[in-house]
């Protein structure tokens, strides 16, 4: 007679668990899940963690799912997915001569850069060892903000309150509110620098049904002064067309 392995079956509901929240879950709440005492929940999901179905991340201790598991789950929609995405990103570093592109993802309830065209190197595509976005600060992270659900949201600004980390630069949580309707408006945000020079701007990547897929930011540093309105204007027309094509692609448009 057939008898099921309660440890897979156990380890098969940690992965479902974990697969459902983007954010991470904690060891307590996975517990819950399997009805087990912390200890056994703790070697079990350690062992997904070691074959690389799952990830520990700190600060707080959560598990996400593993580089192993989007492989099997997502290996040809994913490649898919980069392809494109990459592609419009040399394109668009072409178009904006001298620019730097930064890819950046939520991970973990952190956004992590994940690949770069320097501007330096425009025909190479940079890997990133997960280099973490500044909360409130950076385009990408308004972005971010901007598009993201109440739920996810709120699971990040109790992690970065906004008190502790944006209130400084942008006053008020009406301001940043302000600036995040914007973005939804305007489909990108141009974040003010010190250096009017400077020009950075964030975009939305958008996959199907509509869902936030991650950001793209444009570091385009100019020269001189003379002409700065002309080039925003052209920053923005450049920026935002490349991410409506990059969301038409994903679509299938």
């Amino acid at each position: 007679m057939f008898k099921p392995v309660q440890s897979l079956q156990r380890g098969l509901l940690l992965i479902e668990a974990i697969s459902a929240r983007r954010e991470g879950v904690n060891l307590k709440e996975l517990a819950q899940v399997i009805d087990c005492s912390s200890a056994a929940t703790y070697h079990l999901v350690q062992t997904l963690a070691d074959s690389g179905f799952v990830q520990r991340l700190e600060s707080p201790a959560r598990y996400v799912i593993g580089d192993k598991l989007i492989h099997l789950l997502t290996n040809e929609n994913q490649d898919r997915y980069y392809s494109i995405v990459h592609e419009e990103m040399f394109k668009l570093q072409k178009q904006l001569l001298g620019s730097g592109l930064f890819y950046s993802e939520y991970v973990g309830n952190q956004i992590a850069v994940k690949t770069i065209i320097d501007a330096k190197n425009p025909k190479q595509l940079q890997r990133q060892a997960n280099y973490i976005l500044p909360p409130y600060l950076s385009a990408g992270s308004a972005v971010h903000m901007a598009y993201w659900t109440d739920e996810i949201r709120d699971q990040y600004m109790q992690t970065y309150p906004y008190q502790s980390y944006g209130q400084l630069v942008w006053g008020d949580w009406e301001n940043y509110e302000k600036l995040m309707a914007k973005t939804r408006k305007d489909g990108c945000v141009l974040i003010p620098e010190h250096d009017p020079l400077k020009l950075r701007l964030g975009l939305p990547i958008i996959g199907g049904g509509g869902t936030l897929m991650a950001a793209l930011t444009v570091q385009w540093n100019q020269t001189q002064r003379k002409g700065m309105r002309e080039k925003i204007k052209t920053l923005k027309s450049i920026a935002c067309s490349a991410g409506q094509r990059i969301t038409d692609r994903l679509q299938g448009a």
